[in-house]
């Protein structure tokens, strides 16, 4: 029984993961109608150098490959989370060391994410600098005043149907 819940389990975590667009898929497209590719937006707004483009692309590379088994490790301890609050003994002590792993390494691919934002700002000049700090600050406040991503729990309002 267990073994038949993990396969559907992490058969459906694949799928939801599959199914889901890539960052390329969700940019605004440009004023030529096109949707830039990874960094074309900041070489845009900043006018970066085409060396300060190589260079972030490297430090883009290289972050996404080191969050890469962090983010499999965080679908697995998810899907591990999913597997105890599902079963027939319920075990707190095992929910409660695998949220403390599950928050563990979300917050190394957050602190990845910062590492990364502060190493394309170490190849700003002072005025580019200006305007990343602005887009930075822009950004985290339209999350905190609800208009960054809703949490995936909450329903959307609306008529329902």
């Amino acid at each position: 029984m267990k073994k038949t819940l993990l396969f559907l389990l992490s058969m459906a975590l694949l799928a939801f993961v599959w199914a889901q667009p890539g960052a390329e898929d969700r940019a605004m497209p440009g004023p030529d109608g096109e949707r830039p590719g990874p960094g074309k937006h900041l070489q845009l707004v900043l006018d970066l150098n085409d060396d300060q483009m190589a260079k972030i692309e490297e430090f883009r590379l290289q972050q996404q490959k080191e969050a890469i088994p962090l983010r499999a490790e965080a679908e697995k301890l998810q899907a591990e989370i999913q597997l105890v609050m599902v079963a027939d003994k319920f075990d707190q002590g095992k929910l409660e060391n695998l949220v403390k792993a599950s928050e563990k390494v979300h917050s190394q691919l957050r602190l990845s994410h910062l590492l990364h934002q502060q190493k394309v700002r170490s190849l700003l000049t002072d005025e580019q600098k200006t305007k990343y700090d602005n887009m930075m600050l822009a950004r985290g406040k339209g999350q905190r005043e609800g208009h960054g991503q809703r949490p995936r729990f909450q329903r959307a309002k609306g008529p329902r149907g």
